[in-house]
């Protein structure tokens, strides 16, 4: 898997285009963020087989195994390889968060990872869009090309 010779320029209006969507599963999760992001920079939608198969974190889980990968630990390591340590992460890579709520994939734009996400407090969200976490907090990235 190549990135595109444009991919910073892709990879910014990736980022700018989901900045303010609040959370929706299956059109604005963190699987679709990341998918989008890795085919903005090599034309390879890893999302497709799964799109239109979930709505929940549950279905998600589901389709997963549906298609063969144990978790989503495993998928990302056949699609990029083993992860490397979050300090090897660039610009572009893929991150793996294990939140309170299961599973979270970020997208690493320097010294931090982006992850779709939303803030609440009495029912009212607060936030609603792209959240960054430093990739010190970070366990797992892969590297997305070359």
């Amino acid at each position: 898997m190549n990135r595109r010779e444009d991919w910073p320029e892709a990879l910014a209006r990736v980022v700018q285009s989901a900045h303010d969507q609040p959370f929706s599963w299956g059109s604005h999760d963190c699987a679709a963020f990341a998918a989008a992001a890795i085919e903005a920079m090599t034309d390879i939608d890893l999302l497709e087989p799964f799109r239109g198969r979930y709505s929940d974190a549950d279905s998600a889980k589901a389709a997963l195994r549906a298609a063969g990968h144990r978790s989503l630990y495993h998928f990302l390591c056949r699609q990029f390889g083993q992860p490397v340590h979050p300090v090897h992460a660039g610009r572009g890579d893929i991150a793996l968060a294990h939140g309170e709520d299961g599973p979270a994939l970020g997208v690493i734009t320097g010294k931090d990872a982006l992850f779709v996400g939303e803030a609440q407090i009495g029912g009212r969200v607060l936030k609603a869009g792209l959240v960054a976490v430093p990739k010190c907090d970070l366990r797992h990235c892969f590297k997305v090309g070359s």
